[in-house]
């Protein structure tokens, strides 16, 4: 399921995704570890605006926002910054 829209996405991508929805080193694997098989994450001005199923969000998506489709023997995943 994914969450509503915090914002105008700019550009999205498609393909399998691994992602937590909290500590795994506290809550374990089983209770944190998200896997969509095929997913899109958009964003825009730095900040994900929609993630979740690829039939979900794609409908969830104005008109024009690109989506770039990694394909099914991709991964993506959270990037870290510093």
């Amino acid at each position: 399921m994914s969450p509503a829209p915090s914002g105008s996405p700019s550009a999205a991508i498609r393909g399998p995704v691994l992602t937590f929805t909290g500590d795994p080193f506290k809550q374990g694997l089983d209770d944190t570890m998200r896997y969509e098989p095929d997913a899109i994450v958009a964003f825009g001005d730095g900040i994900i605006t929609h993630f979740g199923p690829a039939d979900t969000v794609k409908q969830q998506l104005p008109a024009g926002v690109p989506v770039k489709n990694y394909g099914p023997d991709s991964l993506i995943s959270a990037g870290f910054s510093r």
